[in-house]
């Protein structure tokens, strides 16, 4: 089976390396690993299925692995063994260490959240959702989707219009299209927590509320981006600083050698 190991991030992926190596040495899949750089996590997640606007889907399943999740290759090979359209493993919110990323919407209202699973489930649990953090997916549903597969869309919640995430907006459009959506809740894996040297924008707008409007939304998003971008300069010029002092204080040292 042709397997990409798709992983995007923006500045890190530490916490999936360990991981990784173990499934390099494995040899019963033909694993193809690929970490990703970007900053607009739904257009990354998208360009690991049509490479960039190709429209190829050249692997039989693609195992999506966030930046911040903590794995082993058992837990990789748990997931196949299962056999599904869709299957998540177990991993903890920040928000609620409680609770996991699964779960299940509210009656009749497609991405509004109803509950999510306790951390402390057991088995296999067919659900509404699931958050990609570490997801296998087989390439009939992306088949059965009209790209772009992952994207934002726009839900009425008591009146209001709120914008729902890339990861949910996939499950809302793959049942939709008649694929069913588990959790193994036995596959346990880490959700490391950041640091604020690693900050993630794109997680913090997940804590925003619901009825954020999704206009206010989008201003936050650039606004956070940038954020992110200035700390990255200012991480570049605080190293290149650094350097340069090194090499200022190593040249009265050549000289007197001479």
């Amino acid at each position: 089976m042709k397997i990409r190991v798709c992983i995007p991030f923006y500045s890190e992926f530490e916490a999936t390396k360990k991981g990784i190596s173990e499934l390099k040495n494995r040899k019963q899949h033909d694993f193809h690993i690929e970490p990703r750089q970007g900053t607009l996590i739904y257009q990354i997640r998208n360009s690991f299925i049509n490479d960039f606007g190709r429209d190829i889907l050249d692997f039989d399943s693609y195992l999506f692995i966030d930046s911040d999740i903590c794995f082993n290759a058992d837990n990789v090979f748990s997931l196949l063994a299962h056999d599904l359209d869709i299957v998540s493993g177990a991993y903890r919110r920040h928000s609620e260490p409680e609770r996991i990323e699964a779960g299940y919407w509210l009656p009749k209202q497609p991405g509004a959240v109803q509950n999510r699973l306790y951390a402390s489930e057991k088995g296999v649990r067919e659900v509404d959702f699931v958050g990609m953090g570490f997801c296998l997916i087989k390439k009939r549903v992306f088949e059965a989707i009209q790209p772009d597969w992952f994207r934002h869309l726009e839900i009425d919640l008591d009146g209001r219009k709120t914008c729902v995430g890339e990861d949910y907006s996939f499950c809302m459009l793959a049942k939709e299209a008649g694929v069913k959506v588990f959790c193994d809740c036995d596959t346990k894996v880490d959700h490391v927590r950041r640091t604020q040297k690693s900050f993630n924008w794109s997680e913090k707008m997940r804590e925003l509320p619901n009825n954020y409007d999704p206009q206010a939304q989008s201003i936050i998003k650039i606004l956070l981006q940038l954020a992110d971008d200035y700390r990255t300069l200012a991480q570049g010029y605080e190293e290149k600083k650094k350097e340069a002092d090194r090499i200022n204080k190593a040249q009265p040292n050549r000289s007197n050698s001479h």
